[in-house]
């Protein structure tokens, strides 16, 4: 999958998907659901798969090298 599609699938689930900020201001009681479509409005938080996945890519292409 390149990036670009990644950043429309993104896209596409943000319009159907509520921040985790809104969630739990809206349904307090609601323990909180791990799934992989979850998202933040913040900017300062980073999404952990999309760091490992660069991450494992960054290693793979040095030991290429």
């Amino acid at each position: 999958m390149t990036a670009a599609s990644r950043e429309s699938e993104d896209n596409f689930w943000q319009k159907l998907i509520l921040p985790e900020e809104d969630r739990r201001s809206l349904f307090p009681g609601m323990a909180s659901v791990v799934s992989a479509r979850r998202w933040f409005r913040s900017p300062n938080v980073v999404d952990l798969l999309r760091y490992r996945r660069r991450r494992a890519s960054d290693n793979s292409e040095g030991q290429q090298a």
